[in-house]
């Protein structure tokens, strides 16, 4: 699935954000990214089992959680939704919802862009 640039470039870093944080301050024994389609939207959600916190709670501590101000700044600047589901001791769920404006993004590759497209980064040769 395939974003349009501008939805891209700020779905991106929302994303590396919500990994980053469940990687740095949620002590989680798993993390999990989700993306699923529904409609003319698509959402990406990263979900961790790890401490949590009291999302209630961010703003007025938002010199804490400074990373959250920016991923709901990027995600107004889309048309997105960022939704924060967590609480204390229950790990945490964050997902961008983007709205789709119907129109086909799938890059349309020749024979030997596709067979780079499989190769993992860092490999050389042909299959």
């Amino acid at each position: 699935m395939f974003l349009p640039r501008d939805q891209g470039t700020q779905a991106l870093p929302v994303v590396q954000e919500a990994l980053l944080n469940a990687r740095r301050h949620a002590q989680a024994r798993h993390i999990t990214l989700l993306l699923e389609r529904q409609g003319q939207e698509v959402s990406i959600a990263v979900e961790d089992d790890g401490r949590g916190f009291d999302p209630g709670a961010w703003w007025e501590n938002s010199q804490d959680h400074f990373g959250l101000s920016i991923m709901h700044a990027r995600a107004a600047r889309i048309g997105a939704r960022l939704q924060v589901d967590s609480a204390p001791g229950q790990g945490t769920r964050v997902a961008l919802t983007l709205p789709l404006d119907g129109r086909d993004y799938s890059l349309q590759l020749g024979a030997g862009q596709q067979a780079a497209a499989r190769q993992p980064a860092g490999v050389q040769g042909a299959e």
